[in-house]
């Protein structure tokens, strides 16, 4: 097995009918110069949620198969922290008048609504991705369904 870094030249687009069903694939240009063909389902949201430019890291096996790792997710998208497991250092912006468990509670909303868009990203790209031609078209289904879900 090897990783390689590489570098996302063209992120998934229309979704291709294969003999299993519904692939998308984006082209990474690796480390090596050597430009790969990275192939998943569309509802794979790690793979459809590439943009151009971006650093991944690619798995060769010892077949030679190529496979994107999957990273880390950022902070605002891990779950919210329970109480118990809060830091006491919490480092949330200062305003005047605000305590800390106010500013505790809007850490924790900030976290459940970028949690909703996580999941409203997927769910675009999971039902509306052979429908659409684009990621940005993904991302505004995505913010249409995050705000009628928040009404």
């Amino acid at each position: 097995m090897r990783i390689f870094m590489g570098t996302v030249k063209y992120p998934t687009g229309k979704a291709f009918e294969g003999q299993y069903g519904p692939r998308v694939n984006a082209v990474v240009t690796l480390s090596t110069g050597k430009e790969v063909k990275l192939w998943g389902n569309p509802d794979n949201f790690t793979l459809t949620a590439l943009r151009r430019g971006e650093t991944v890291q690619v798995l060769e096996d010892d077949k030679g198969k190529l496979k994107l790792l999957e990273t880390d997710p950022a902070p605002a998208l891990t779950p919210p922290l329970r109480p118990a497991q809060t830091p006491a250092t919490h480092s949330l912006p200062t305003a005047p008048g605000w305590t800390v468990d106010e500013k505790q509670a809007l850490a924790e909303r900030v976290t459940q609504h970028a949690e909703l868009m996580r999941f409203c990203l997927e769910m675009a790209q999971k039902r509306f991705g052979d429908l659409v031609a684009t990621e940005e078209s993904i991302r505004a289904l995505a913010t249409t369904l995050f705000i009628q879900a928040l009404k």
